[in-house]
Parts: C-alpha cells; structure tokens; sequence
C-alpha cells in the first residue's frame, strides 16, 4: 500500500505555511475531515493555527441554522471539526463590510453583523463576495509544522479570485495543477491508494 512518505520525492513544499495561504491536503490523507481538502489559513504562529476548509459544501443553508440572517438560500461550508455549532464567515468586500479581520490582500474574517445582515437583504454583497463556514481546522502549536514534514500538506500562495471563483469540486486538482508538472499529476490520483 502506498504510503504518505512514498511520495516524499514529489510532495516538497515549495513555501512555507503562514496566514493568507492555503494548505492542500495530500491525494492519499487517510484523515475523512481533510481528505482532498484545501485549508486557507486565517491564523499562523507560535500559539498554533486557524484556518476553513474551502471546498466542502454541507448539505444545510444558512437559513436553516441561524434566525439572525435574512431568509435566503445561502450555501454554507465545513469550515473544520472545532467549534461545529459556530459560524464563521470570510469576504472579499472590505469597502461594504466594515470590523473584519485583514487576512490576506483583499480577504478579511468576519465584521459588522448588522451590516452584513443589511447587505445580504439589499443583496449588494454579491454571493462570490462572501463563504460563510461551519466550524474551523485548528492546529496546536508546531503540530501544523509536523504535518508538513510528515508530507500531509503543500502550502502555497493564493488570492481572492481562487478562493471566491473556483468551484469547490475542482479547486483541490486545480490547485495542484496550477503548481507544475510533479503536482498535476498528483491531482489524478485515486483516493484509494489500492487502485494506483
């Protein structure tokens, strides 16, 4: 059976993780919360990590879990397996929402609550403007760092347009496809390692 280190000659990581970049899982990451997952991350350093899962939709709405928003059909995420009955939510739209947290570039956590309930009503914030999470990943200090060296991630650089645009049932192969020739070919991979 193929194994995670068996493929150490071709899952280098050509950055090191830090806040603004997304993690993308391993072909063969036996773990069922991270398997085929893209993680960007909210938070990296001493203290440990933060980050929401990109690329797994749930089968619920928004509607259907909280009174506090308007009643549209907004779809929501697995953001990871912390804190499961929190929503967490990222935009790209710093000019209409105000109290967010800069993450990367144009990408802020979280913000004014009244003002993205108004926003969402009125339907000025566009629906690739926002991703609204169930739960976070979450990682202890240097824990993150082990998984690296243990090959369960390839960190790289990301921007907003990936994270809002890209449809999540092909962001993990796009992801490696975009990184070359040694990754795209990863991006085929069966799940199930019997069947390579």
């Amino acid at each position: 059976m193929i194994e995670l280190k068996d493929w150490e000659f071709v899952f280098e990581n050509p950055k090191k993780p830090e806040k603004g970049c997304i993690l993308i899982a391993n072909p063969f990451m036996r773990d069922p919360n991270f398997r085929r997952s893209i993680v960007f991350l909210t938070e990296h350093n001493e203290m440990g990590s933060m980050g929401f899962i990109l690329n797994k939709p749930v089968d619920v709405s928004l509607i259907e879990l909280s009174t506090d928003f308007p009643a549209l059909d907004i779809e929501l995420f697995f953001g990871g397996p912390v804190q499961l009955d929190t929503l967490y939510f990222i935009h790209r739209a710093p000019d209409k929402l105000q109290g967010g947290i800069e993450i990367n570039e144009d990408i802020y956590l979280g913000g004014d609550l009244e003002q993205l309930r108004e926003l969402l009503l009125t339907k000025t914030l566009a629906p690739d403007e926002y991703r609204f999470f169930i739960g976070y990943s979450g990682w202890a200090p240097m824990q993150l760092a082990h998984e690296i060296v243990e090959y369960a991630w390839i960190a790289r650089e990301v921007d907003s347009k990936f994270i809002f645009e890209t449809s999540p049932q092909e962001m993990w192969r796009l992801a490696l496809k975009t990184m070359g020739s040694k990754y795209a070919v990863m991006a085929n991979f069966p799940e199930d390692p019997q069947y390579n």
